[in-house]
């Protein structure tokens, strides 16, 4: 449709015995959507920043997102300050938004690991938690 914004959302999956947290979103990646996801995830009552991070941003379209504004995601993570974080990614424009990130975020003063892999089974792996599959009913929230 013309003139219609794209369906934009997140998901999660809490797996506290592996020691993770799943964060899934998709649609248009903007500021707007990832403070509207880390709010709702710092509210959800099984969250805790103890657990590792696994955001996997292979169904968001990053092609507007601008430098400055991954600088401004950078400094506001705090609801994914999680000792380790991996950002899972589909592609080349993607792994390269992801390595802008973990290098803003350092620079920002975070000192939790950020690695940027292409599955989820890598971002396990690196995570040191059992292998394992991440359901596909996740609970969530759409956003039009």
């Amino acid at each position: 449709m013309i003139g219609h914004a794209p369906r934009t959302g997140w998901a999660f999956y809490f797996d506290p015995v592996r020691g993770f947290v799943y964060v899934r979103m998709w649609g248009l990646l903007t500021v707007g959507l990832f403070v509207a996801t880390k709010v709702a995830l710092v509210a959800h009552p099984q969250f805790d920043p103890d657990l590792a991070v696994i955001l996997d941003l292979r169904q968001t379209d990053l092609s507007r997102l601008q430098a400055h504004e991954v600088e401004v995601l950078a400094g506001r993570t705090t609801a994914f300050d999680s000792p380790r974080r991996a950002l899972v990614v589909n592609d080349d424009q993607q792994f390269d938004v992801g390595r802008l990130y973990g290098t803003e975020r350092a620079l920002a003063g975070g000192v939790e690991a950020i690695k940027v892999v292409y599955t989820v089974p890598e971002a396990l792996e690196w995570l040191g938690c059992a292998r394992g599959a991440i359901p596909d009913s996740l609970e969530g929230n759409q956003l039009v």
